[in-house]
């Protein structure tokens, strides 16, 4: 019998170069538990907000993405 793994992701998506998302342990433990209350992966979680984030960052008229920190105490 084959089992039919559930996937949230589109088909097409890019598997040859992964980006890797570093967090801060408080940030790690808020995605962890967003996506378990979600039902969804953290990898899916981190992608819907990756989207969600660049579209407020193009929406927001940015000419450049250097910012070199990030004020991490506001979440």
């Amino acid at each position: 019998m084959q089992r039919n793994k559930k996937t949230y992701n589109p088909d097409g998506l890019a598997t040859g170069k992964p980006i890797a998302l570093r967090l801060m342990p408080n940030e790690l433990k808020q995605a962890e538990s967003l996506a378990k209350k979600s039902g969804c992966s953290r990898s899916f979680l981190a992608r819907r907000l990756f989207l969600i984030g660049m579209n407020t960052f193009t929406k927001s008229g940015e000419s450049s993405a250097n910012q070199d920190t990030v004020d991490t105490k506001a979440a």
